[in-house]
């Protein structure tokens, strides 16, 4: 009789050797060739305009915006050419015009919400808006207000994302407290349950930005279901943690839209943040449901809020906005990170060596042989 297989539930099974190389081969494989990415991008203040960096807290307010429903003001961009292989319509971008809320209500808002942390000791350092947040087509208008609050109170803000019209990508941009540092992301994961049908880059990057108070990543939505990008992720943050304080992540930030259970997106803020040894904060809106929530983990560990805070508007049906500010604890995160790199910290070996995409292990374990380039 056949011996009993070992059931996926429980302790598992372990990995063999054979098992073990060839995942880390494909790791390393990909590292090299597919998931590329460059050098930590500078958005740093000049020294006049920047805020004294944290030495123990640091502040991210999560504000999640009830928007116009989508698909009311999404408009079909035709592509031309007429091959067979050839949609008739490639994209369809989204760009709020007349429904409420407006535009202006948005930087209003987030100004309130900063004057009223000032007021409690606990000034941001990020400000984080869902997907969509700045899909508004008075976008110019909006881009003023957002450079103005981040030179005014010396904070990053991600105002959610837009559509850009002409090339059809997903965009969420960067804002510095200087206005002569700028940078922007791009989704590169469109998400087609939803028929959300968006360009996307020719090749997916790990973009590390290098800001005033310490390494940040900006995903869009769906990018921290991407299997490369979070592989590439744990590589780096899982190589570098406690070693090159230069290469070190210290924040997720994932403005996002998402019909995804609110469970399952907290499982995957929490799960990623656990493995990467890093801060991770989601704020998702999702119209049908009226959903305005955020997502915060340290290592982890369920960030708690400092300060909490609705606004509404007149003639909108529930919250316009549910303001969240997390404070996350810079040496109990320094001190994760650590142990993370030491002996593989709470991580197996065989973990370790398939991350790394193979390579010497403290703990003895497994690596690969030599690859091709």
């Amino acid at each position: 009789m056949a011996e009993p297989r070992a059931e996926p539930v429980g302790e598992l099974a372990p990995l063999t050797r054979e098992e073990t190389e060839f995942l880390s081969a494909i790791a390393l494989r990909a590292f090299r060739s597919v998931l590329q990415h460059r050098e930590p991008i500078g958005v740093i203040s000049r020294e006049e305009r920047r805020r004294e960096p944290p030495s123990d807290k640091l502040y991210v307010a999560s504000l999640a915006f009830q928007l116009p429903d989508p698909t009311r003001h999404s408009r079909e961009h035709r592509r031309g050419g007429s091959s067979s292989w050839c949609p008739p319509h490639s994209y369809s971008t989204v760009s709020f015009k007349k429904d409420p809320p407006s535009w202006e209500d948005l930087p209003r808002t987030v100004e309130d919400f900063l004057e009223e942390s000032k007021r409690a000791g606990a000034l941001p350092h990020f400000v984080l808006l869902n997907e969509l947040a700045h899909a508004f087509d008075a976008r110019n208008r909006l881009e003023a207000k957002w450079a103005e609050l981040a030179e005014a109170y010396k904070v990053y803000i991600i105002p959610g994302t837009f559509n850009c019209p002409s090339e059809h990508f997903s965009v969420a941009p960067l804002y510095c407290p200087d206005p002569d540092s700028r940078e922007h992301v791009l989704k590169q994961n469109a998400a087609i349950q939803m028929k959300e049908r968006i360009r996307t880059p020719d090749s997916r990057e790990l973009l590390i930005f290098d800001t005033d108070f310490g390494n940040i990543v900006v995903w869009i939505c769906l990018d921290m279901y991407d299997p490369g990008l979070v592989m590439k992720f744990l590589n780096i943050s899982h190589r570098f943690t406690g070693r090159s304080r230069d290469r070190e992540i210290s924040l997720v930030l994932v403005p996002s839209y998402s019909n995804d259970d609110r469970e399952n997106v907290s499982s995957c803020v929490r799960t990623i943040s656990r493995f990467s040894k890093t801060a991770m904060v989601c704020t998702n809106s999702y119209l049908p449901e009226k959903r305005l929530e955020s997502h915060g983990f340290s290592c982890g560990e369920r960030l708690q809020p400092v300060l909490e805070k609705a606004y509404d508007l007149p003639g909108l049906k529930g919250d316009l906005c549910r303001a969240t500010l997390f404070g996350i604890d810079l040496k109990e995160l320094q001190r994760h990170q650590a142990a993370n790199y030491e002996a593989n910290g709470a991580f197996s070996s065989a973990f370790s060596s398939i991350i790394k995409g193979g390579g010497e292990s403290k703990s003895g374990g497994y690596s690969v042989h030599n690859l091709p380039d």
